[in-house]
């Protein structure tokens, strides 16, 4: 839920990018009704999902902090800093327009504010105190880092693998991946190995072997066997 209100804020921010670049070259003839009123709407529904955002988030840096699990190497936070750093600095730039060119968008400037100044915070106390994590255990497979994602074991359908990211397919259909490049060597292995029993233990099929290949098992069934 949480990441699906961080997209529907983020499209938010730029179509309201778009109506105030009509809005301030008034000589486009464009004419918007009630966009004050718009802006304030959007601007408090961003707000309600800050506070979500702010919750989860740091929550989540909380309970990365106090749990042993599979730590996020520095190539790792690399990949979510660039990822994460492309909204922060479009929330950052969208707040400077809003605050200083769109008279009426003041309060869209003050929350877009609010949210790079959490995402600032964010990424300082997370590469501060690296609580960036892969936690597994019998109930669940939880992935801490710039969004907090929970699978339970009870929701996947099955594992599988492609590359080098782990995909756990959920029974709704939708894929849950783990980049293993967010790992160091040894931890891929670890977590490999453990993610491989859990599943044997909970009867679901698993295709990553310990080295982290993918095993396409059609093909090993099709190949040829030959007697010594």
């Amino acid at each position: 839920m949480q990441k699906t209100l961080n997209v529907v804020a983020l499209i938010l921010v730029i179509l309201c990018s778009g109506v105030s670049f009509i809005y301030y070259n008034d000589d486009m003839d464009i004419q918007i009704p009630f966009l004050k009123e718009i802006f304030i709407g959007i601007a408090a529904f961003l707000g309600l999902v800050l506070i979500l955002r702010i919750n989860s988030r740091w929550q989540s840096l909380l309970l990365g902090l106090r749990s042993q699990g599979y730590p996020i190497s520095i190539m790792g936070f690399k990949k979510i800093l660039v990822y994460e750093g492309i909204s922060l600095m479009y929330y950052g730039l969208f707040a400077l327009i809003m605050l200083f060119l769109i008279d009426i968008g003041f309060l869209l400037g003050v929350v877009s504010a609010f949210y790079f100044m959490e995402g600032v915070l964010h990424f300082a106390f997370s590469l501060a105190k690296k609580p960036y994590k892969i936690l597994v255990n019998d109930k669940s497979i939880t992935i801490i880092t710039n969004e907090l994602t929970l699978v339970r074991w009870s929701d996947i359908s099955k594992i599988d693998s492609r590359q080098n990211d782990i995909h756990l397919m959920l029974k709704i259909g939708a894929p849950i991946l783990i980049d293993l490049d967010w790992l160091s060597a040894d931890d891929q292995q670890k977590i490999i190995a453990e993610i491989t029993k859990i599943a044997q233990e909970k009867n679901l099929f698993c295709s990553i072997n310990c080295k982290g290949t993918y095993k396409d098992f059609t093909k090993l069934a099709m190949q040829t066997q030959f007697d010594d």
